[in-house]
């Protein structure tokens, strides 16, 4: 329907595991259409293991924040200075991300309306290096790689929308869906 209207509409899809085509997918867009080019941008990759998933914990905590918050972080700080004045970005994130199971210590920082980007980025290597040595919920994470990624997801949205002030950026949760991830019982 958009293009039907002369808008220019189009999708990129961009492997999150892949730093430098994060970045070449930035430039390609400035160098074909200009500074600022986009509009909106929707960060909706996610992943979770099965909760029957034989992999060790570590090896969950590892994969999950690199899928759901370093790699879609990667993604925000090469794209949203592409996103025009009024744009919008939308952060898909999930009541799994529930900030109540995290110790008040960890809870104050992740909410701490100074908080960084690098600061954050560090908090969520620090829950993979807890995981890592067995230690998360004993440092006051909680035992959900998902929500703990979820949590990083929301904090990086409250982060951005701080640091780009003339964009809408905000953070959804849509439910649980009938998605490969979440399976065909989602109720939609």
């Amino acid at each position: 329907p958009l293009a039907a209207r002369g808008l220019k509409v189009g999708a990129l899809a961009i492997d999150l595991d892949d730093l430098p085509g994060i970045e070449a997918a930035a430039q390609e867009l400035k160098s074909k259409y200009g500074e600022r080019p986009l509009d909106a941008l929707v960060n909706n990759a996610g992943m979770a293991f099965k909760h029957a998933a034989p992999e060790p914990f570590a090896v969950q905590a590892r994969a999950t924040v690199a899928a759901n918050y370093t790699g879609t972080a990667a993604v925000c700080r090469a794209l949203l200075p592409l996103v025009r004045p009024g744009g919008r970005v939308v952060n898909v994130s999930s009541r799994a991300g529930d900030f109540g199971k995290l110790s008040p210590e960890l809870h104050a920082q992740l909410t701490d309306p100074h908080l960084t980007l690098d600061r954050l980025d560090a908090l969520m290597q620090s829950f993979v290096d807890a995981a890592t040595a067995g230690q998360h919920e004993a440092r006051g994470w909680p035992g959900t790689a998902y929500g703990t990624s979820k949590i990083g997801m929301t904090a990086l949205t409250w982060v951005l929308a701080r640091m780009y002030p003339e964009l809408t950026i905000n953070a959804i949760c849509p439910g649980w869906c009938r998605t490969d991830m979440a399976g065909d019982r989602a109720p939609r």
